[in-house]
């Protein structure tokens, strides 16, 4: 099971860069959402269901992040779900997910007309359902922001969960009958198109791309070094994990400037990169020493002779040697 990041919810809990995932992603960079429209909701859903035993039974969801998105009587609800790993039942969670959404609004709505019902009696149609024939909910938007370093390779809307192998012509005749359910992923590592965002998120998203080429990240960011050199602390540690470079990144730097509350990320990322240099090298220096102690043993040298070699052959110090020698001479 995937799980969401609370370094990632936090920083996109801000109304400007919600608004933006949403005009960048909904309306192809239109600004359609405004951050002051923005209404942070509660995340948490629930619904009594009867059990076998006739019980009724709590079920209870909690959502990342949920706004209401007002301008009069409120347009919609926009969710956002962040991933650091692949949920392969993602179409059946947000459907759950949704369905609760639009299962509180009509609670909430069957509530406030019992409380009007002096103004105007309701019909035993509209006592059933606590809706008054005109009232109306509104949709629900989720997007899934995906974080994580795989490839998603789950199925993206529910017919993708369900079993092939079925003729055609039946599979088609099914689907007539069963409602598709779709994800909306948005992939951080893989934005085609960055511009589409006004915020930081343009600057991030563009970044992430090339997450797997420390070379090419080191120039993006020195690219647009006036940005990453003075970056807020959620910023951070939002992209520290979307990097999956916690360990490091958090023992290496988290140097704030105490007046301002930044961190210079050009910095933490100069180091990343050195990590990962020293990392190969030290992975080279491991492969080059084994490979000469099975030769030497090969060649029936002793032990005493191997490790001068390896000591010529490599400039290590001689508590290395002895520490190699301790890992290959088996």
């Amino acid at each position: 099971m995937g799980k969401s990041s609370t370094a990632v919810n936090h920083w996109m809990r801000d109304r400007g860069r919600f608004a933006d995932l949403f005009n960048g992603v909904v309306f192809d960079g239109e600004q359609v959402v405004r951050p002051e429209d923005l209404e942070e909701a509660r995340g948490e859903s629930d619904i009594l269901v009867p059990d076998q035993e006739k019980k009724e039974r709590q079920v209870q969801r909690y959502r990342d992040i949920v706004m209401q998105w007002k301008k009069g009587p409120y347009l919609a609800m926009l969710a956002c779900e962040s991933q650091s790993s692949v949920h392969y039942a993602m179409p059946v969670r947000n459907m759950l997910y949704d369905s609760l959404s639009y299962t509180e609004q009509i609670r909430g709505i069957g509530e406030s007309n019992r409380r009007k019902e002096g103004a105007g009696k309701i019909t035993g149609e509209e006592f059933l359902s606590g809706l008054r024939r005109e009232d109306r909910i509104c949709p629900v938007i989720t997007l899934v922001l995906y974080c994580g370093e795989d490839e998603w390779d789950g199925s993206r809307d529910l017919y993708g969960m369900f079993p092939g192998g079925q003729e055609e012509r039946v599979r088609k005749m099914l689907e007539s009958y069963v409602p598709d359910y779709r994800i909306n992923l948005v992939d951080v590592g893989n934005i085609r198109e960055p511009e589409r965002f006004t915020s930081d998120l343009q600057l991030v998203f563009g970044m992430l791309k090339y997450r797997g080429d420390m070379g090419e990240l080191q120039k993006y960011v020195d690219r647009h070094r006036e940005y990453f050199q003075n970056v807020d602390a959620d910023t951070y540690r939002a992209v520290r994990e979307m990097l999956h470079a916690g360990g490091v990144m958090e023992s290496m730097r988290e140097e704030k400037d105490r007046k301002e509350g930044t961190v210079n990320m050009c910095k933490a990322l100069e180091d990343l990169y050195q990590s990962g240099v020293d990392s190969g090298m030290e992975q080279g220096l491991q492969t080059g020493i084994r490979a000469l102690v099975e030769t030497c043993r090969e060649l029936g040298q002793t032990r005493e002779v191997t490790e001068k070699k390896v000591g010529e052959k490599f400039t290590v110090s001689q508590e290395k040697v002895r520490e190699c020698m301790e890992k290959y001479w088996a």
